[in-house]
């Protein structure tokens, strides 16, 4: 925990955080030693951020409450729908892999790494086929000597030519397709890159990037074993002052920031294997989504707001309501993703909305995804779907 209160200790040095004071108030401490630094709520549970977002906290209590009791009860929603049976990590395992073995804690822990911006299912299935057919891409397996860690970073890191012509899509002056092959560009791909690319994981030329840096990080660092990370590190905080440090002690697993930190520690806890830490949640777009329906968040600042400040401000709101309530942060995650995947997508065509979702009587209508997907950013001035004007009238599990 030293790491966390030297991180603390100059953050309170500079004066801020995501753009706003930083200063502790009575839910300063949580379990596990986890650190709140959201400022304090006004008298109204209203928390005013300097970069444009305002949370509702006394309201986040009393909604994210109906969800929770749905997960809990098994009922709505949840009466359908199970992790056990419906999460993407559960469903698509590679044969020949134990859930929670060697082999699948590495295995898990690149596919986590690519889940950015994409349909889960989508990411996940990939990363089942990549593993049943070319498997080397994941390492030389835990324990591994350095020479062949080097090996396995030398073959992830060449790279060969690829001509990529530039006049591919123009027309001659006949209105022809322009056949002069001679003006192209010889680019340099590696062999992760066009694996990932053709099999359209995640945001593939930056997973491509990153993929042998945090390679040689769980092989170096974690011994092939990355659940390792977790038992080094307490929390969150403690991984990214690690990460973000400039000495020695630097922890180098770029694209892994708190979402996917605290993704792959939601799978790890999942198994077993550790505890969940107490600042972790993974704040996707189904979160994201919800929160902003609910009338939880909002952005009053100019400009269209990033996912990353959405993300930043509800992933220490959640840890804070869960700590407070005294709900599992994992159960809150699977509860608010399974609404936001079954129901909140395309929830104003189908009726069954009103009878399956907990946060029906209490939801405005949802943003549209588009430009969060395509852009990373939300557009809160865009349309919205409002809930239970569609014609759809049966729930599709």
């Amino acid at each position: 925990m030293e790491a966390v209160f030297l991180l603390l200790a100059a953050l309170q040095q500079s004066g801020s955080l995501l753009g706003f004071p930083f200063f502790f108030h009575n839910s300063t401490i949580a379990k596990g030693g986890a650190m709140s630094l959201l400022p304090a709520p006004d008298d109204q549970g209203i928390i005013t951020l300097k970069n444009g977002i305002i949370i509702n906290r006394k309201l986040a209590h009393e909604v994210f409450r109906l969800p929770m009791e749905s997960y809990l009860s098994k009922s709505k929603l949840h009466s359908l729908v199970t992790h056990e049976t419906h999460a993407p990590q559960v469903i698509f395992v590679p044969k020949g892999l134990t859930p929670g073995d060697s082999w699948h804690r590495i295995w898990i822990a690149h596919a986590a790494g690519t889940d950015r911006r994409e349909v889960s299912e989508r990411v996940y299935a990939s990363h089942q086929w990549l593993w049943e057919n070319l498997p080397w891409i994941y390492g030389p397996g835990p324990g591994s000597s350095g020479s062949k860690i080097d090996r396995h970073i030398e073959r992830l890191t060449k790279t060969h030519p690829v001509r990529v012509p530039h006049q591919r899509s123009l027309l001659d002056t006949g209105g022809n397709p322009f056949q002069d092959t001679a003006d192209a560009e010889t680019v340099l791909r590696t062999e992760i890159a066009r694996i990932l690319k053709k099999q359209r994981v995640g945001v593939p030329g930056q997973s491509a990037a990153y993929w042998p840096r945090v390679a040689r990080t769980f092989y170096s660092t974690f011994h092939g074993d990355p659940v390792e990370m977790f038992r080094r590190f307490a929390t969150i905080s403690d991984i990214l002052a690690a990460k973000n440090s400039k000495n020695g002690d630097h922890l180098d697993i770029p694209g892994f920031g708190p979402k996917i930190l605290s993704l792959l520690a939601l799978f790890y806890a999942e198994l077993g294997l550790i505890e969940m830490p107490a600042d972790a949640i993974p704040i996707d777009v189904h979160l994201q989504r919800i929160s902003e329906a609910l009338g939880v968040i909002r952005f009053i600042g100019t400009g269209a707001p990033t996912n990353e400040m959405f993300e930043d401000a509800l992933r220490l709101l959640f840890c804070e309501i869960c700590h407070e309530n005294d709900w599992s942060a994992m159960d809150m995650s699977h509860a608010l993703w399974f609404n936001g995947k079954h129901l909140c997508t395309n929830c104003s065509a189908n009726k069954a909305v009103e009878l399956y979702c907990p946060m029906y009587s209490v939801c405005e209508g949802t943003l549209i995804t588009k430009s969060y997907f395509l852009k990373g950013r939300w557009d809160t001035d865009g349309d919205r779907k409002l809930v239970g004007t569609g014609t759809i009238s049966l729930l599709q599990i």
